[in-house]
């Protein structure tokens, strides 16, 4: 008996029984509290095929089934992805698309043997500081709901920011202390981002021609956050009728239309698979 399948090229098991499938390990789930998760280490397994979990309309041009296979591998195991072949529109492309999900761990590309191209996970030493401190918040979050949760941590990005248009505050810089930074609509952005993905809390980047703001996950479908929006005025008195979660709808005016929508969706449908249906 054997097993043949196709993965880039035809494959042959002798002495398993026929199902056209290649075969599939599970990796475990890297914890996103530790430091670097194998990022030196390559993936053996094949990717599990969540491409087809996903919603359909994401996959067009540059946004590839292998690429969003490679790349919810490194997600999901914290090791490096199998090897795939990209044109230089996906690799550019994906370049975009790990920058817009975070730092902590972060994903990027790196060349591969063959000319094929691979993701890989790190968690930047220069983002350490930020978060040792950050954590006993995190670990204060234990028991309460991610909508709890993502209101925590927008006012908490709140606390060490005030808007300042000119001004861009990271986390190596507003989350190490109490003090107080100035930042832009970008600095709340990823500052928050920062947070949720110590949370574990799925979270996106997204911008307009003018705006910076977040989508994440919560109770089973993407909401937009928009932080420094909330911040407005440094108004601490009426956060408990402060709004946090947004529809989508309210966040898709004139100026604050997203420049990059098919690449949110590709990011939201590799961190949650099916989300975006």
């Amino acid at each position: 008996a054997m097993n043949v399948y196709w993965d880039g090229a035809v494959q042959i098991e002798s002495g398993k029984p026929y199902t056209g499938a290649a075969p599939v390990s599970v990796a475990p789930t890297a914890s996103a509290s530790t430091s670097p998760a194998g990022s030196a280490a390559q993936a053996a397994s094949v990717p599990a095929d969540d491409a087809a979990q996903a919603n359909p309309a994401i996959f067009s041009g540059a946004y590839t089934r292998e690429a969003y296979n490679a790349l919810r591998q490194t997600i999901v195991s914290g090791m490096d992805s199998v090897a795939i072949s990209m044109t230089e529109a996906t690799r550019a492309a994906m370049d975009s698309a790990t920058a817009a999900i975070g730092e902590w761990p972060g994903y990027q590309l790196k060349s591969c043997a063959g000319g094929k191209t691979c993701f890989t996970a790190k968690y930047p030493s220069s983002y350490q500081q930020a978060a040792d401190y950050c954590k006993p918040f995190i670990d204060g979050l234990a028991g309460k709901s991610d909508r709890e949760k993502v209101r925590e941590i927008a006012f908490y990005v709140c606390d060490r920011l005030t808007y300042d248009a000119e001004s861009t505050s990271t986390p190596r810089t507003a989350l190490v202390d109490t003090s107080v930074h100035k930042g832009n609509c970008m600095s709340y952005a990823h500052n928050f981002l920062f947070l949720c993905d110590m949370a574990d809390i799925p979270c996106v980047f997204v911008h307009s021609s003018s705006h910076q703001w977040n989508e994440v996950y919560v109770e089973g479908r993407w909401w937009s956050v928009d932080v420094s929006g909330t911040d407005a005025g440094d108004d601490t008195a009426s956060r408990n009728r402060s709004k946090v979660l947004f529809e989508d709808a309210d966040m898709q005016g004139r100026i604050f239309r997203q420049t990059q929508p098919e690449q949110t969706a590709f990011i939201k449908e590799v961190l949650v698979p099916g989300s975006t249906k």
